[in-house]
């Protein structure tokens, strides 16, 4: 027996609004684009997996086409990471160095592409962020008398740190 599906749809419902809102506010703007084909992506996986693919499944169970279905939640994530580098472009950085991020997705798709995946998962980006991030680390003297590492607090927060699930 299905559930009620009321909520998954006004959830797509507003975020296709709200992809809307941002396209009329500010056509030009590459970085309201970005965001608001998140937005819709977003809306449309939602949509479309309420409405068509999971009733479709439990009627009948996956089918080989049934990856289609993964399309709009593919191209919001794709969105998402471009919404996400227009933004940080914009943001005074001072003294910050924000090629972090960059790098490290690169690394971690790098990391993909070796060991045979065709996405980059949680454990690539943690199996690369302490050769990545540990030299830029700076700790104080304090934490060196104790004989800390950069790589051992790097690896610390990683531990501290859940996967998203």
């Amino acid at each position: 027996m299905l559930s009620d599906t009321r909520p998954q749809v006004i959830v797509a419902l507003l975020a296709m609004g709200m992809a809307l809102a941002f396209v009329l506010a500010d056509r030009k703007s590459p970085t309201s684009r970005a965001l608001a084909l998140f937005l819709a992506c977003v809306g449309l996986s939602i949509g479309i997996g309420s409405q068509v693919a999971y009733p479709l499944h439990a009627r009948e169970g996956p089918q080989w086409w049934s990856g289609l279905f993964a399309i709009p939640e593919t191209l919001a994530f794709v969105f998402a990471y471009e919404w996400i580098l227009r933004v940080r472009r914009t943001v005074p950085a001072r003294n910050l160095k924000t090629r972090f991020g960059d790098r490290q997705l690169r690394v971690a798709q790098a990391l993909a592409l070796v060991r045979g995946g065709d996405f980059v998962t949680p454990d690539h980006v943690r199996d690369m962020a302490v050769p990545v991030l540990a030299h830029r680390l700076v700790l104080d003297p304090q934490a060196k008398f104790s004989g800390a590492t950069a790589q051992q607090v790097v690896a610390d927060v990683l531990r501290a740190v859940p996967v998203p699930a």
